[in-house]
């Protein structure tokens, strides 16, 4: 602390922030001090000690290849299991997207100490793609409901959230349904 190299702040051992609030936690602070000095030089070392990460990922999301992305940057983090992920990620996705960016997250919401969505910078747009919805197989009444969640998901509102949100998880259970 300070410009002179004589007040020094360890922090905490364990990392108690994220790493874009703490910069370089979980260490503690090795002094040691030369007694047969009689100026008493001091050498300080930082040593980790900490074993856990609070990581925050900031990610767009735009395609299927962005969550592709943000799948594998998920997979390649280390010690799942002591690592808590902050995720603040923005863009649009059509709903087969949004489906796919849902599987990925509940798959490493099991993996990691904690995986949440950082609600305050977490705002994605999800919008059905024409003809996203044509090749479920299904005729009569079930496409004729298809068709109106389609054409409410794409307006504003409450009512549009509900429909992008049933139409994500159509898609989820006609992916189940074939994977069986």
């Amino acid at each position: 602390m300070g410009s002179t190299g004589r007040v020094w702040y360890s922090g905490s051992p364990e990392v108690t922030n994220y790493d874009d609030i703490e910069s370089d936690p979980g260490h503690v602070l090795v002094v040691e001090i030369d007694e047969t000095d009689p100026h008493r030089p001091v050498r300080v070392d930082s040593e980790r000690v900490g074993r856990w990460r609070f990581v925050t990922l900031r990610r767009e999301v735009d395609t299927d290849r962005d969550v592709t992305d943000l799948d594998l940057n998920l997979d390649l983090l280390a010690d799942k299991e002591r690592t808590v992920v902050r995720l603040a990620l923005t863009g649009s996705l059509t709903v087969t997207d949004k489906a796919a960016l849902d599987a990925c997250l509940d798959k490493y919401a099991r993996l990691f100490a904690a995986l949440t969505t950082w609600e305050r910078h977490t705002e994605i747009a999800v919008l059905p793609a024409d003809g996203e919805f044509d090749d479920l197989g299904i005729g009569g009444f079930a496409a004729a409901a298809v068709d109106e969640l389609v054409a409410t998901a794409r307006t504003d509102g409450a009512a549009a959230d509900d429909a992008r949100a049933a139409l994500g998880l159509l898609l989820r259970l006609v992916d189940r349904g074939s994977a069986a």
